[in-house]
Order: C-alpha cells, then sequence, then structure tokens
C-alpha cells in the first residue's frame, strides 16, 4: 500500500518540526545565561568546598595549640613539682647537717613585732626559714623604700622602720650585695630605685633552694620588678637620653612602665642570716619592647647609671642615709 503525496509531505513537516525543537532546546542550553548560571553553581559549590575546608584547618589548629598548651602546662607543672621536691630535700639535708653538727637553727626573720609583715615573720625550727626569708624580703620591700625627699634621709613612716628592723634582723650587718657591702648601702640602693623612679613593684615567680659546695644555704628567687619611667628616672639614671640628639628615644620610654625580669640569689651564714645578696636585672628584656631596636636599647643602657649588679647612681659607694644601723646583731 502506497502513501498519498499530501501523507509525505505531512510526515516531513512533522519531522522537520520535531527537529526544530530539538535544535530550540539545544540553544537553550548552550545560551550564555545557562552556560552563566552552572558556571555559577559549580563555583558556588567550590567556594562551599574551600570554606569548609579552611575551617576544618582552623578546626585543626585550634586542637593543636589546645594540646600545646596543655603539654606546656603539664610540663610547667612537673617542673615546679620537681623543684619544690629538690628545695624539700636540700632543706631536710641542711636541717640533718644542723643536727648533726649541734649548731643552733637558723632564724630567718625579725624577733620584733612587725604588724605590715606577713604572719610567717616569726622564729621558726626548720630549715625552711631559708625560703622564708627570701619570701619576707621580697614581700617586706616589694613597694621600695621611702624616705623623706630631701637629705638627710630619714625614714619617713613606720613601715620604713619596720623594714630596717627586718634587715637588722634578718641580714648581716657586713653583708656583701654586688660591688657594696653593709645593711646601710643595701637601704640606700633601695632608697634610690624607690625615688628615682615613678612606681616601684616586685612581682615574685617562684623561690627554691640550690645545691652550694659549701655549708652555707643559697636561695634563688625569680622575680619581676616593675618600674615607672619618668623625669627622675632620667635625670638620675639616664642623664644622657636628656641631650637633643636623643629626644626620640626619650619620647618612647618616658612615663612608660617596664617590667624588669630580676633574679635575686640570697647566701646564709650559719646563723640563718642573709650573708651575701646578688642580683641580676635583665633591662634589656625590659626595654625592648618600647623601643624600635636593639641599637636603640644599647644607647638607652650604654651610658646609663646602672652597674653590671643593678646598682643606681654614678657614686653608687657613698652612704646617703642619715641613719646608721646597729652593728650588734
Amino acid at each position: 500500500m502506497t502513501s498519498s503525496p499530501e501523507q509525505g509531505e505531512s510526515g516531513e513537516v512533522s519531522r522537520t518540526y520535531s527537529f526544530d525543537k530539538q535544535l530550540i532546546s539545544l540553544s537553550e542550553d548552550l545560551s550564555p545565561s545557562s552556560v552563566e548560571t552552572t558556571g555559577d553553581a559549580k563555583t558556588a559549590d567550590t567556594n562551599t568546598n574551600i570554606s569548609r575546608l579552611e575551617r576544618r584547618r582552623e578546626q585543626s589548629r585550634t586542637r593543636q595549640l589546645r594540646y600545646l598548651q596543655r603539654k606546656r602546662q603539664y610540663e610547667n607543672d612537673l617542673q615546679s613539682s620537681v623543684d619544690t621536691l629538690q628545695s624539700d630535700v636540700r632543706g631536710m639535708e641542711l636541717q640533718l647537717q644542723f643536727l648533726r653538727t649541734g649548731e643552733p637553727c637558723p632564724c630567718s626573720c625579725p624577733t620584733s613585732s612587725i604588724n605590715s609583715l606577713p604572719p610567717s615573720l616569726t622564729p621558726t625550727t626548720t630549715s625552711s626559714n631559708f625560703l622564708q626569708t627570701a619570701r619576707d624580703l621580697v614581700h617586706c620591700f616589694r613597694f621600695g623604700f621611702s624616705t623623706t625627699a630631701s637629705p638627710p634621709w630619714i625614714p619617713c613612716s613606720s613601715s620604713c622602720e619596720e623594714q630596717i628592723h627586718f634587715v637588722q634582723n634578718a641580714m648581716h650587718p657586713d653583708v656583701l650585695h654586688g660591688e657594696l657591702r653593709g645593711q646601710n648601702s643595701f637601704l640606700e640602693q633601695w632608697r634610690r630605685y624607690t625615688a628615682f623612679f615613678g612606681s616601684l613593684e616586685l612581682h615574685p615567680h617562684n623561690f627554691a633552694l640550690l645545691p652550694s659546695a659549701n655549708s652555707h644555704a643559697v636561695c634563688r628567687a625569680q622575680l619581676t620588678l616593675s618600674l615607672q619611667l619618668v623625669m627622675a628616672s632620667f635625670q638620675h639614671v639616664f642623664p644622657h637620653l636628656l641631650q637633643p640628639q636623643h629626644s626620640s628615644l626619650l619620647g618612647c620610654l618616658l612615663n612608660h612602665q617596664i617590667r624588669v625580669p630580676t633574679t635575686l640569689q640570697l647566701q646564709f651564714d650559719a646563723r640563718g642570716r642573709v650573708c651575701r645578696c646578688d642580683s641580676a636585672l635583665d633591662f634589656v628584656a625590659a626595654l625592648r619592647p618600647l623601643l624600635n631596636s636593639y641599637a636603640d636599647v644599647a644607647n638607652v643602657l650604654q651610658r646609663a647609671h646602672i652597674s653590671p649588679c643593678g646598682h643606681l647612681g654614678p657614686g653608687a659607694g657613698p652612704l646617703d642615709l642619715a641613719f646608721v644601723l646597729s652593728p650588734s646583731t
């Protein structure tokens, strides 16, 4: 059976129409707007994946930091426990030595009643007196030593008199501290630090007994000495910074607070008194945060009136105190 011409033409038209629809559909799929939409979707997916990856990395870094912090804290606590145990062992060894030799147990604190000092300042019979003396010394001078504003220097408050009594009872009359000797020069250095800076405060960190080659106990205290740099500091300690060529350094330091890492080492005699007091103050670490470079730090300290052991003043040796401490102790 053969088809008529009309039927052939109708089928051809139908196929042509279907083909045109496919072309139109394909052109729509390939249109710029369609491609752009697809590209935007892929970009959004990529950005989402990157964001997720960054979040995971950040979470991983946070967990690592927390782990490292816990690890450091554990190590610090462990080291602190070791230091405490070593100090206890050293103290017991010293106590055993005193028992064997028959020497009197050292007393590290004043016998007079001092209301402003901690309750621990009472005579005891244990070897922990050495550590307690170091703690009491730091507590006693934690805000410095104030006297009258002009010579003759005399104590200006009852707390200063109590500090003098502490030194008389806890320190040897001829105590060696750095380049100087004597209780008077010890107090004079504290007076200078208090007078030459706007504020002074000691922040203790730890105390430990150290092994010693001789029979004398040695205690080390690690502290931070907080000082405010005022005009008096530059007049007495850094006078070269008042010159015009150092005006920029003066501007960086004036009225700023510095925190000086400090190590104090005390040696005790057979009677439990401090017979030697050595100090190390790291002014480099204290000044560096305020200045642009270590070269600036060198310019500040090169001509400063600070001795290697931390004594202040070009003539640190002469005693300026009006009172003379009793050598009867």
